[in-house]
Protein backbone atom coordinates (compact mmCIF):
# COMPACT_ATOMS: atom_id res chain seq x y z
CA UNK A 1 0.00 0.00 0.00
CA UNK A 2 1.53 3.29 -1.10
CA UNK A 3 1.58 6.35 1.09
CA UNK A 4 -1.01 9.10 0.42
CA UNK A 5 -0.01 12.04 -1.68
CA UNK A 6 0.33 15.59 -0.44
CA UNK A 7 -3.05 16.55 -1.89
CA UNK A 8 -4.74 13.67 -0.06
CA UNK A 9 -3.07 14.62 3.21
CA UNK A 10 -4.14 18.25 2.80
CA UNK A 11 -7.70 17.20 1.98
CA UNK A 12 -7.85 14.96 5.03
CA UNK A 13 -6.66 17.79 7.24
CA UNK A 14 -9.29 20.17 5.84
CA UNK A 15 -12.02 17.60 6.40
CA UNK A 16 -10.85 17.00 9.97
CA UNK A 17 -11.31 20.70 10.73
CA UNK A 18 -14.95 20.57 9.70
CA UNK A 19 -17.41 19.59 12.45
CA UNK A 20 -19.77 16.81 11.38
CA UNK A 21 -21.55 16.43 14.71
CA UNK A 22 -24.12 18.55 16.54
CA UNK A 23 -23.04 22.03 17.50
CA UNK A 24 -25.78 23.18 19.88
CA UNK A 25 -26.06 22.08 23.51
CA UNK A 26 -29.40 20.35 22.85
CA UNK A 27 -27.95 18.45 19.91
CA UNK A 28 -24.90 17.34 21.86
CA UNK A 29 -27.11 16.17 24.75
CA UNK A 30 -29.31 14.23 22.34
CA UNK A 31 -26.22 12.65 20.79
CA UNK A 32 -24.95 11.57 24.21
CA UNK A 33 -28.25 9.82 24.94
CA UNK A 34 -27.69 7.50 21.98
CA UNK A 35 -25.11 5.57 24.00
CA UNK A 36 -27.50 4.89 26.88
CA UNK A 37 -29.28 1.56 27.16
CA UNK A 38 -33.02 1.98 26.76
CA UNK A 39 -36.13 -0.12 26.38
CA UNK A 40 -36.40 -3.48 28.10
CA UNK A 41 -32.59 -3.70 28.35
CA UNK A 42 -32.26 -0.40 30.24
CA UNK A 43 -30.71 -0.37 33.69
CA UNK A 44 -33.21 2.30 34.79
CA UNK A 45 -36.20 0.04 34.45
CA UNK A 46 -38.97 2.57 35.16
CA UNK A 47 -39.72 6.03 33.78
CA UNK A 48 -39.80 9.03 36.03
CA UNK A 49 -43.59 8.96 36.43
CA UNK A 50 -43.26 5.51 38.07
CA UNK A 51 -40.38 6.52 40.34
CA UNK A 52 -42.52 6.50 43.50
CA UNK A 53 -43.75 2.93 42.88
CA UNK A 54 -40.21 1.82 42.05
CA UNK A 55 -38.82 3.35 45.26
CA UNK A 56 -41.61 1.71 47.28
CA UNK A 57 -40.72 -1.67 45.79
CA UNK A 58 -37.04 -1.15 46.59
CA UNK A 59 -37.88 -0.16 50.16
CA UNK A 60 -40.03 -3.26 50.56
CA UNK A 61 -37.20 -5.55 49.43
CA UNK A 62 -34.77 -3.79 51.73
CA UNK A 63 -37.17 -4.04 54.66
CA UNK A 64 -38.12 -7.70 54.23
CA UNK A 65 -34.63 -9.00 53.42
CA UNK A 66 -33.04 -7.03 56.26
CA UNK A 67 -29.47 -6.58 54.99
CA UNK A 68 -26.88 -6.33 57.75
CA UNK A 69 -24.02 -4.73 55.80
CA UNK A 70 -23.28 -2.86 52.60
CA UNK A 71 -22.72 -6.04 50.58
CA UNK A 72 -26.09 -7.52 51.52
CA UNK A 73 -27.76 -4.16 50.91
CA UNK A 74 -26.26 -4.04 47.41
CA UNK A 75 -27.47 -7.58 46.66
CA UNK A 76 -30.95 -6.76 47.97
CA UNK A 77 -31.23 -3.67 45.78
CA UNK A 78 -29.91 -5.58 42.78
CA UNK A 79 -32.48 -8.33 43.24
CA UNK A 80 -35.23 -5.72 43.63
CA UNK A 81 -34.20 -3.97 40.41
CA UNK A 82 -34.20 -7.24 38.46
CA UNK A 83 -37.59 -8.13 39.94
CA UNK A 84 -39.07 -4.83 38.78
CA UNK A 85 -37.57 -5.39 35.33
CA UNK A 86 -39.19 -8.84 35.17
CA UNK A 87 -42.59 -7.37 36.03
CA UNK A 88 -42.14 -4.75 33.33
CA UNK A 89 -41.28 -7.39 30.70
CA UNK A 90 -44.31 -9.48 31.70
CA UNK A 91 -46.61 -6.47 31.32
CA UNK A 92 -45.15 -5.75 27.89
CA UNK A 93 -45.65 -9.36 26.83
CA UNK A 94 -49.27 -9.32 28.00
CA UNK A 95 -49.93 -6.19 25.93
CA UNK A 96 -48.39 -7.70 22.80
CA UNK A 97 -49.69 -11.26 23.27
CA UNK A 98 -52.73 -10.83 20.98
CA UNK A 99 -50.71 -9.00 18.35
CA UNK A 100 -48.09 -11.73 18.42
CA UNK A 101 -50.75 -14.43 17.98
CA UNK A 102 -52.32 -12.64 15.00
CA UNK A 103 -48.93 -12.01 13.46
CA UNK A 104 -47.90 -15.64 13.85
CA UNK A 105 -51.21 -16.82 12.35
CA UNK A 106 -50.79 -14.48 9.37
CA UNK A 107 -47.26 -15.75 8.79
CA UNK A 108 -48.48 -19.34 8.92
CA UNK A 109 -51.19 -18.60 6.34
CA UNK A 110 -48.69 -16.97 4.02
CA UNK A 111 -46.39 -19.96 4.23
CA UNK A 112 -49.22 -22.37 3.43
CA UNK A 113 -50.35 -20.21 0.52
CA UNK A 114 -46.83 -20.13 -0.83
CA UNK A 115 -46.69 -23.92 -0.54
CA UNK A 116 -49.93 -24.22 -2.52
CA UNK A 117 -48.64 -21.88 -5.24
CA UNK A 118 -45.43 -23.85 -5.43
CA UNK A 119 -47.41 -27.06 -5.85
CA UNK A 120 -49.59 -25.50 -8.55
CA UNK A 121 -46.52 -24.97 -10.75
CA UNK A 122 -46.77 -28.66 -11.70
CA UNK A 123 -50.31 -28.25 -13.03
CA UNK A 124 -49.18 -28.23 -16.67
CA UNK A 125 -46.84 -31.22 -16.31
CA UNK A 126 -49.06 -33.46 -14.17
CA UNK A 127 -52.56 -31.96 -13.95
CA UNK A 128 -54.38 -34.96 -12.46
CA UNK A 129 -52.08 -35.50 -9.46
CA UNK A 130 -51.58 -31.78 -8.91
CA UNK A 131 -55.34 -31.14 -8.76
CA UNK A 132 -55.78 -34.00 -6.30
CA UNK A 133 -53.06 -32.56 -4.05
CA UNK A 134 -54.50 -29.06 -4.24
CA UNK A 135 -58.04 -30.22 -3.49
CA UNK A 136 -56.73 -32.07 -0.41
CA UNK A 137 -55.83 -28.84 1.42
CA UNK A 138 -57.84 -25.74 2.21
CA UNK A 139 -55.19 -23.45 0.79
CA UNK A 140 -54.99 -25.53 -2.41
CA UNK A 141 -58.76 -25.29 -2.82
CA UNK A 142 -58.52 -21.57 -2.28
CA UNK A 143 -55.94 -21.33 -5.06
CA UNK A 144 -58.19 -23.28 -7.45
CA UNK A 145 -61.18 -21.08 -6.55
CA UNK A 146 -59.20 -17.98 -7.41
CA UNK A 147 -58.19 -19.43 -10.78
CA UNK A 148 -61.81 -20.24 -11.67
CA UNK A 149 -62.90 -16.76 -10.61
CA UNK A 150 -60.20 -15.27 -12.81
CA UNK A 151 -61.58 -17.27 -15.77
CA UNK A 152 -65.11 -16.07 -14.99
CA UNK A 153 -64.14 -12.39 -15.06
CA UNK A 154 -64.18 -12.06 -18.91
CA UNK A 155 -67.56 -13.78 -19.04
CA UNK A 156 -69.00 -11.22 -16.62
CA UNK A 157 -67.82 -8.50 -19.01
CA UNK A 158 -69.56 -10.12 -22.02
CA UNK A 159 -66.39 -11.52 -23.52
CA UNK A 160 -65.71 -15.08 -24.53
CA UNK A 161 -62.74 -17.39 -24.09
CA UNK A 162 -59.97 -18.21 -26.44
CA UNK A 163 -58.34 -21.59 -27.08
CA UNK A 164 -55.67 -21.01 -24.44
CA UNK A 165 -58.23 -20.13 -21.75
CA UNK A 166 -60.20 -23.29 -22.49
CA UNK A 167 -57.02 -25.37 -22.06
CA UNK A 168 -56.40 -23.67 -18.68
CA UNK A 169 -59.91 -24.55 -17.53
CA UNK A 170 -59.39 -28.12 -18.73
CA UNK A 171 -56.16 -28.31 -16.66
CA UNK A 172 -58.07 -27.05 -13.59
CA UNK A 173 -60.37 -30.02 -14.04
CA UNK A 174 -57.35 -32.34 -13.93
CA UNK A 175 -57.04 -33.19 -17.63
CA UNK A 176 -54.11 -32.62 -20.02
CA UNK A 177 -54.23 -30.05 -22.81
CA UNK A 178 -55.69 -32.19 -25.61
CA UNK A 179 -58.85 -31.87 -27.64
CA UNK A 180 -61.53 -34.18 -26.19
CA UNK A 181 -62.81 -37.02 -28.33
CA UNK A 182 -66.39 -38.30 -28.72
CA UNK A 183 -66.08 -40.57 -25.70
CA UNK A 184 -64.30 -37.99 -23.48
CA UNK A 185 -65.52 -36.81 -20.08
CA UNK A 186 -68.92 -35.17 -20.23
CA UNK A 187 -67.82 -32.13 -18.24
CA UNK A 188 -64.87 -31.55 -20.54
CA UNK A 189 -67.01 -31.84 -23.70
CA UNK A 190 -69.58 -29.50 -22.17
CA UNK A 191 -66.82 -26.97 -21.45
CA UNK A 192 -65.57 -27.05 -25.04
CA UNK A 193 -69.02 -26.85 -26.64
CA UNK A 194 -70.07 -23.86 -24.51
CA UNK A 195 -66.76 -22.06 -25.09
CA UNK A 196 -67.03 -22.63 -28.86
CA UNK A 197 -70.60 -21.29 -28.84
CA UNK A 198 -69.55 -18.18 -26.87
CA UNK A 199 -66.52 -17.51 -29.12
CA UNK A 200 -67.05 -19.23 -32.48
CA UNK A 201 -64.02 -17.63 -34.12
CA UNK A 202 -61.48 -18.33 -31.32
CA UNK A 203 -62.30 -21.86 -30.05
CA UNK A 204 -62.29 -25.08 -32.05
CA UNK A 205 -65.86 -26.39 -32.42
CA UNK A 206 -66.47 -30.04 -31.53
CA UNK A 207 -69.10 -32.15 -33.28
CA UNK A 208 -72.12 -32.39 -31.00
CA UNK A 209 -73.55 -35.68 -29.91
CA UNK A 210 -77.25 -36.43 -29.54
CA UNK A 211 -77.13 -35.78 -25.77
CA UNK A 212 -75.45 -32.42 -26.34
CA UNK A 213 -78.10 -31.05 -28.65
CA UNK A 214 -79.82 -29.17 -25.80
CA UNK A 215 -76.79 -26.98 -25.12
CA UNK A 216 -77.24 -23.34 -26.23
CA UNK A 217 -75.80 -22.15 -29.51
CA UNK A 218 -76.36 -18.41 -29.00
CA UNK A 219 -73.19 -16.63 -27.76
CA UNK A 220 -74.94 -14.76 -24.94
CA UNK A 221 -76.74 -17.84 -23.67
CA UNK A 222 -73.53 -19.84 -24.05
CA UNK A 223 -71.60 -17.31 -21.93
CA UNK A 224 -74.31 -17.50 -19.23
CA UNK A 225 -74.18 -21.30 -19.24
CA UNK A 226 -70.39 -21.20 -19.13
CA UNK A 227 -70.54 -18.81 -16.14
CA UNK A 228 -72.90 -21.21 -14.36
CA UNK A 229 -70.44 -24.03 -15.07
CA UNK A 230 -67.67 -22.01 -13.41
CA UNK A 231 -69.96 -21.29 -10.43
CA UNK A 232 -70.60 -25.03 -10.03
CA UNK A 233 -66.86 -25.69 -9.86
CA UNK A 234 -66.37 -22.87 -7.35
CA UNK A 235 -69.17 -24.21 -5.14
CA UNK A 236 -67.70 -27.70 -5.20
CA UNK A 237 -64.24 -26.36 -4.22
CA UNK A 238 -65.68 -24.23 -1.42
CA UNK A 239 -67.24 -27.32 0.11
CA UNK A 240 -63.90 -29.13 -0.07
CA UNK A 241 -62.15 -26.14 1.47
CA UNK A 242 -64.56 -25.96 4.41
CA UNK A 243 -64.19 -29.68 5.05
CA UNK A 244 -60.39 -29.54 4.93
CA UNK A 245 -60.31 -26.48 7.20
CA UNK A 246 -62.55 -28.21 9.71
CA UNK A 247 -60.36 -31.29 9.89
CA UNK A 248 -56.78 -30.14 9.22
CA UNK A 249 -56.01 -26.44 8.82
CA UNK A 250 -58.37 -25.15 11.50
CA UNK A 251 -56.85 -27.09 14.44
CA UNK A 252 -53.37 -26.36 13.14
CA UNK A 253 -54.08 -22.63 12.94
CA UNK A 254 -55.52 -22.56 16.46
CA UNK A 255 -52.45 -24.40 17.76
CA UNK A 256 -50.20 -21.85 16.07
CA UNK A 257 -52.16 -18.99 17.65
CA UNK A 258 -52.02 -20.55 21.12
CA UNK A 259 -48.32 -21.23 20.77
CA UNK A 260 -47.67 -17.67 19.67
CA UNK A 261 -49.71 -16.35 22.59
CA UNK A 262 -47.71 -18.48 25.01
CA UNK A 263 -44.31 -17.81 23.43
CA UNK A 264 -43.79 -15.23 20.71
CA UNK A 265 -41.63 -16.88 18.00
CA UNK A 266 -40.91 -13.62 16.19
CA UNK A 267 -37.63 -11.74 16.40
CA UNK A 268 -39.07 -9.19 18.82
CA UNK A 269 -40.51 -11.97 20.97
CA UNK A 270 -37.21 -13.83 21.08
CA UNK A 271 -35.39 -10.62 22.03
CA UNK A 272 -37.91 -10.00 24.81
CA UNK A 273 -37.48 -13.59 25.96
CA UNK A 274 -33.70 -13.09 26.18
CA UNK A 275 -34.25 -9.95 28.25
CA UNK A 276 -36.55 -11.89 30.56
CA UNK A 277 -34.09 -14.77 30.97
CA UNK A 278 -31.21 -12.38 31.69
CA UNK A 279 -33.23 -10.46 34.30
CA UNK A 280 -34.43 -13.69 35.92
CA UNK A 281 -30.90 -15.08 36.13
CA UNK A 282 -29.55 -11.85 37.59
CA UNK A 283 -32.32 -11.72 40.22
CA UNK A 284 -31.85 -15.37 41.18
CA UNK A 285 -28.07 -14.96 41.37
CA UNK A 286 -28.40 -11.94 43.67
CA UNK A 287 -30.87 -13.73 45.95
CA UNK A 288 -28.76 -16.89 45.98
CA UNK A 289 -25.59 -14.98 46.88
CA UNK A 290 -27.48 -13.08 49.59
CA UNK A 291 -28.72 -16.34 51.12
CA UNK A 292 -25.23 -17.86 50.90
CA UNK A 293 -23.78 -14.93 52.84
CA UNK A 294 -26.51 -15.25 55.44
CA UNK A 295 -25.89 -18.98 55.78
CA UNK A 296 -22.14 -18.48 56.06
CA UNK A 297 -22.55 -15.89 58.82
CA UNK A 298 -25.01 -18.18 60.60
CA UNK A 299 -22.51 -21.05 60.52
CA UNK A 300 -19.77 -18.79 61.85
CA UNK A 301 -21.98 -17.69 64.74
CA UNK A 302 -22.84 -21.31 65.48
CA UNK A 303 -19.16 -22.22 65.55
CA UNK A 304 -18.42 -19.34 67.92
CA UNK A 305 -21.27 -20.29 70.20
CA UNK A 306 -20.16 -23.92 70.14
CA UNK A 307 -16.62 -22.93 71.10
CA UNK A 308 -17.93 -20.75 73.89
CA UNK A 309 -20.32 -23.46 75.08
CA UNK A 310 -17.61 -26.15 75.24
CA UNK A 311 -14.97 -23.85 76.73
CA UNK A 312 -13.87 -24.40 80.35
CA UNK A 313 -13.98 -20.66 81.01
CA UNK A 314 -17.50 -19.28 81.49
CA UNK A 315 -18.35 -16.78 78.76
CA UNK A 316 -21.29 -14.59 77.89
CA UNK A 317 -22.33 -13.25 74.46
CA UNK A 318 -21.90 -9.52 73.98
CA UNK A 319 -23.34 -9.27 70.45
CA UNK A 320 -21.95 -9.41 66.97
CA UNK A 321 -20.60 -12.92 67.45
CA UNK A 322 -18.23 -11.82 70.25
CA UNK A 323 -17.99 -13.30 73.73
CA UNK A 324 -16.37 -12.24 76.98
CA UNK A 325 -15.50 -14.07 80.16
CA UNK A 326 -18.13 -13.83 82.85
CA UNK A 327 -15.57 -13.15 85.60
CA UNK A 328 -13.42 -10.83 83.47
CA UNK A 329 -11.91 -7.91 85.36
CA UNK A 330 -13.70 -4.71 84.32
CA UNK A 331 -10.53 -2.69 85.01
CA UNK A 332 -6.98 -4.06 84.52
CA UNK A 333 -4.38 -3.58 87.28
CA UNK A 334 -3.26 0.04 87.53
CA UNK A 335 -6.30 1.34 85.63
CA UNK A 336 -8.12 4.25 87.25
CA UNK A 337 -11.28 5.59 85.65
CA UNK A 338 -11.46 9.34 85.26
CA UNK A 339 -13.77 10.92 87.79
CA UNK A 340 -13.69 8.05 90.33
CA UNK A 341 -11.56 9.88 92.94
CA UNK A 342 -11.70 13.39 94.37
CA UNK A 343 -8.41 14.29 92.70
CA UNK A 344 -10.04 13.97 89.28
CA UNK A 345 -11.88 17.26 89.74
CA UNK A 346 -8.60 19.19 90.21
CA UNK A 347 -6.74 20.25 87.07
CA UNK A 348 -3.71 18.10 86.37
CA UNK A 349 -0.31 19.77 86.31
CA UNK A 350 1.40 19.70 82.93
CA UNK A 351 4.76 18.93 84.58
CA UNK A 352 5.45 16.01 86.95
CA UNK A 353 6.16 16.79 90.59
CA UNK A 354 9.85 16.49 91.57
CA UNK A 355 9.04 15.24 95.10
CA UNK A 356 8.39 11.51 95.52
CA UNK A 357 4.86 10.58 96.27
CA UNK A 358 4.44 9.48 99.88
CA UNK A 359 2.39 6.33 100.46
CA UNK A 360 -1.05 6.89 101.84
CA UNK A 361 -2.53 5.30 104.90
CA UNK A 362 -4.84 3.11 102.78
CA UNK A 363 -2.08 1.69 100.58
CA UNK A 364 -1.51 -2.01 101.22
CA UNK A 365 2.08 -3.19 101.61
CA UNK A 366 3.54 -5.39 98.91
CA UNK A 367 4.18 -9.04 99.64
CA UNK A 368 7.81 -10.08 100.11
CA UNK A 369 9.63 -12.51 97.86
CA UNK A 370 8.70 -16.07 98.71
CA UNK A 371 5.64 -15.02 100.68
CA UNK A 372 1.97 -15.39 99.82
CA UNK A 373 0.95 -14.89 96.22
CA UNK A 374 -1.67 -12.24 97.02
CA UNK A 375 -3.96 -10.87 99.64
CA UNK A 376 -6.61 -13.10 101.01
CA UNK A 377 -10.06 -11.84 101.92
CA UNK A 378 -12.32 -9.15 100.52
CA UNK A 379 -9.34 -7.06 99.36
CA UNK A 380 -8.43 -9.84 96.86
CA UNK A 381 -11.40 -8.92 94.64
CA UNK A 382 -11.70 -5.71 92.62
CA UNK A 383 -14.51 -3.30 93.44
CA UNK A 384 -17.90 -4.66 92.47
CA UNK A 385 -16.53 -8.18 91.71
CA UNK A 386 -16.56 -9.83 95.11
CA UNK A 387 -18.54 -12.93 96.07
CA UNK A 388 -21.36 -10.76 97.41
CA UNK A 389 -21.63 -8.67 94.24
CA UNK A 390 -23.38 -11.32 92.13
CA UNK A 391 -24.39 -14.62 93.79
CA UNK A 392 -24.60 -16.43 90.44
CA UNK A 393 -21.23 -15.29 89.08
CA UNK A 394 -18.31 -17.75 89.24
CA UNK A 395 -15.41 -16.97 91.55
CA UNK A 396 -11.77 -17.21 90.52
CA UNK A 397 -9.62 -19.63 92.50
CA UNK A 398 -6.49 -17.63 91.58
CA UNK A 399 -5.77 -13.91 91.64
CA UNK A 400 -6.21 -12.05 88.38
CA UNK A 401 -2.52 -11.13 88.29
CA UNK A 402 0.24 -12.01 90.82
CA UNK A 403 1.45 -9.02 92.87
CA UNK A 404 4.89 -7.61 92.36
CA UNK A 405 7.43 -8.49 95.06
CA UNK A 406 8.93 -5.81 97.26
CA UNK A 407 12.38 -6.31 95.74
CA UNK A 408 11.12 -4.93 92.40
CA UNK A 409 11.83 -1.18 92.70
CA UNK A 410 13.06 1.57 90.41
CA UNK A 411 16.62 1.04 91.63
CA UNK A 412 16.37 -2.73 90.99
CA UNK A 413 14.42 -3.06 87.73
CA UNK A 414 15.24 -6.78 87.35
CA UNK A 415 12.30 -8.99 88.14
CA UNK A 416 13.40 -11.55 90.78
CA UNK A 417 13.29 -15.26 89.99
CA UNK A 418 12.65 -17.61 92.91
CA UNK A 419 14.37 -20.62 91.34
CA UNK A 420 17.36 -18.54 90.27
CA UNK A 421 17.79 -16.68 93.59
CA UNK A 422 17.29 -19.76 95.82
CA UNK A 423 20.39 -20.70 97.85
CA UNK A 424 21.66 -24.28 98.02
CA UNK A 425 20.17 -26.23 100.92
CA UNK A 426 17.32 -23.78 101.55
CA UNK A 427 13.73 -25.08 101.44
CA UNK A 428 11.88 -24.36 98.20
CA UNK A 429 9.77 -21.25 98.24
CA UNK A 430 6.18 -21.30 96.98
CA UNK A 431 6.00 -20.27 93.32
CA UNK A 432 2.40 -19.10 93.33
CA UNK A 433 1.35 -21.67 90.75
CA UNK A 434 -1.50 -24.09 91.13
CA UNK A 435 -0.42 -27.70 91.00
CA UNK A 436 -2.34 -30.59 89.50
CA UNK A 437 -5.40 -31.87 91.26
CA UNK A 438 -4.77 -34.83 93.56
CA UNK A 439 -6.30 -38.07 92.31
CA UNK A 440 -9.01 -39.86 94.29
CA UNK A 441 -7.84 -42.34 96.98
CA UNK A 442 -9.11 -45.37 95.12
CA UNK A 443 -7.34 -44.38 91.91
CA UNK A 444 -4.09 -43.66 93.79
CA UNK A 445 -4.12 -47.13 95.43
CA UNK A 446 -4.87 -48.75 92.08
CA UNK A 447 -2.03 -46.91 90.37
CA UNK A 448 0.34 -47.86 93.20
CA UNK A 449 -0.64 -51.53 92.93
CA UNK A 450 -0.07 -51.41 89.18
CA UNK A 451 3.43 -49.98 89.58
Amino acid sequence: MKSPSEKQVAANRRNALRSTGPRTAEGKLRSRRNGLAHGLAAQVVVPEEDRAAFDAQMARWDREMGPANVVERHLARRAAACSVKLERIERARELTRREAALKALAGWEKRRQARARSKAQDLVKDPSNTVLDLEGTAFGCDWLIRRWQALDAPLQLGQGWDQRTVLKAQALLGFPDYLPGPDANREVRRLWILAAAASPTQVTALPRLEAEGSLPTDPSHARASLSRFVAEQVGRLEGLRAESWEEVEGPEGRAIALQAAAADPSGEGQLMHRYEVAADRAANAAVRLFLNLRDRRRRELLELSKEARHSSIPRAPVGGGWWCEVDADPAPPGFERIGDGPAAAEPASPLPSPEPVAPGPDDAPLAPVGGAVGPVGPEAYPPGRGPDADPGAPVRSEPISPPRPAAFTRSNPYFPNTLRDQQPGSPPAPSGRTGPTAPPPGRANRDAGTR
